[in-house]
């Protein structure tokens, strides 16, 4: 049985992370992947993600709103179209098929003009599945045609979806030890046209029960969701609901996480990073930080959660091991919460070969 494992690729200022659950179960959130990056992110997906029929595949892909630093290389990276459709020429260019599709609303309020190329070939692929959900077709419950609606929004385009949706205030059950509690986005950041993208971002904590430990990891991730998000997430919940583990900085450290119009970090986020648990860790998902007027990422936010976490429990993709040769901040879990380690692909080749056989049925969540 493999271990709960979380990597966060080193992308620049931009996300892409792959969860991996103990039975080789994968969830890739967000694609920021270039050709001549820093990381050979692809290839490091193709190396660890299951195998069916010889196709590379990911059970859930989750996209957390269709910027370009959360959906590039989106197109030259996975699989789209009929899976049955999936021919030679796919299968050389190691076309990653996603058996589940995540997204949030918000896509289908923007203009087509009005997001990047690899969201409409996104968008494309998500309108694909749910014309072939609405259709009554059997066949989108097949893997590479099953979708999935995070989010509340009242967009014609995504009625008759109440069944594969889940909104703020739910969660969707991975496994019987792993669920995703949705905090956000609500109607209003999906549907008002005034409210920029960012604050449109899926904001979920994935929680696992390891090793007969109820919830002994938490880990938020949020996208590029800004201040007013957050403020409402800590408005409307409990303090227990907030605790966390791992924190992925919102938008690559960026200081609009701890006010988007102010000098002065507010108090409900100040108040969020408080519910740490022991040995909490922030992860920054951006280029170097800089002591200078970037943003992102922000030296100031830098500093804001070095003071709730210290210096040893934030790292930065860009950083680690080195500028010039980033590596994936990689952590494995444990009863008592998430371990970082040195990642090692060899390792966890050895392993998935082990349970690929058992993993030949990818599920449908809910």
């Amino acid at each position: 049985m493999k271990e709960y494992s979380i990597t966060f690729f080193p992308v620049g200022n931009g996300d892409t992370s792959l969860i991996r659950l103990s039975d080789g179960t994968t969830l890739i959130v967000d694609c920021h992947i270039k050709e001549n990056g820093l990381y050979d992110v692809f290839s490091h997906l193709l190396e660890v993600l299951n195998y069916k029929n010889g196709i590379p595949y990911t059970d859930v892909f989750v996209l957390t709103h269709p910027h370009d630093d959360h959906v590039h290389g989106f197109q030259n990276t996975f699989y789209t179209g009929d899976p049955t459709k999936y021919s030679k020429n796919d299968k050389e260019k190691s076309l990653i098929l996603i058996d589940e599709l995540w997204f949030a609303p918000r896509i289908f309020n923007d203009d087509g003009d009005e997001i990047p190329e690899d969201a409409k070939v996104f968008k494309r692929e998500a309108e694909r599945r749910i014309s072939l959900y609405k259709s009554g077709n059997e066949a989108c419950s097949l893997p590479g045609n099953r979708i999935h609606l995070i989010g509340a929004t009242d967009n014609i385009d995504c009625s008759g979806l109440d069944e594969i949706c889940t909104i703020p205030g739910q969660s969707l059950n991975l496994k019987d030890d792993c669920r995703l509690f949705i905090f956000a986005p609500v109607k209003k950041d999906s549907d008002d046209d005034s409210i920029g993208p960012n604050n449109t971002s899926i904001v979920m904590q994935a929680r696992f029960d390891v090793d007969g430990e109820e919830e002994a990891v938490r880990i938020f991730l949020g996208g590029d969701a800004e201040s007013p998000v957050w403020q409402r997430i800590v408005n409307r919940n409990k303090d227990q609901n907030l605790i966390w583990d791992l924190l992925l900085a919102p938008h690559h450290c960026s200081w609009t996480f701890f006010n988007d119009s102010g000098d002065e970090p507010l108090d409900e986020i100040l108040h969020l990073l408080d519910q740490k648990r022991e040995n909490a860790q922030v992860v920054v998902s951006s280029k170097p930080i800089k002591d200078n007027d970037d943003n992102p990422p922000s030296y100031k936010a830098k500093k804001q959660y070095l003071k709730a976490v210290g210096e040893n429990n934030l790292v930065c993709t860009g950083e680690k091991p080195s500028e010039d040769k980033p590596e994936p901040v990689y952590f494995i879990f444990s009863k008592t919460g998430p371990v970082p380690r040195k990642f090692s692909k060899s390792n966890q080749k050895a392993t998935i070969a082990a349970i690929s056989n058992a993993v030949s049925t990818p599920r449908t969540y809910g």
